[in-house]
Parts: structure tokens; sequence; C-alpha cells
């Protein structure tokens, strides 16, 4: 229960939920960037292969929403 948690780990847990949004919202903004920032973190070694699969799903759902907002705009 969190009345169990000291007060610095609760900021901490408001903290990280607040960060994984915004990550979460620019993935969704610009699903090319994150991929692309993905990629490079990967290929640095920053990050496993694995690390921010989640993201990675997430930029490609809205890569696809918005090739198909395209097609749809063409017709």
């Amino acid at each position: 229960p969190s009345f169990l948690r000291p007060r610095s780990a609760i900021m901490v847990d408001r903290y990280r939920k607040k960060i994984a949004a915004m990550v979460i919202q620019l993935a969704k903004d610009d699903p090319q960037f994150v991929k692309a920032m993905i990629q490079k973190l990967k290929r640095s070694g920053e990050i496993e292969a694995d690390d921010l699969y989640y993201l990675e799903r997430i930029a490609d759902r809205w890569i696809k929403i918005a090739e198909e907002n395209l097609q749809k705009a063409r017709r």
C-alpha cells in the first residue's frame, strides 16, 4: 500500500509515470524519430535489443495509422 512507502518513493513513482506518458506521446506524435533513436541506442550498445520494445510497437502502430490515413486522403 502507498501509505507504507516513503514519500520520496511516491514522488519517484509519479515522476516515472509522467516520463513514461511523455515518451509514449512522443511515439504517437513522431514515431519515425522514436524508432530512429531506439535504433541509434541499440547500435551504440546503450540499450539491449529487447529494451524499449513496447515503444517500438507503439511507434509502428502510429506509423501504420499515418500510412492508412494518407492512403485514405489520396482516394
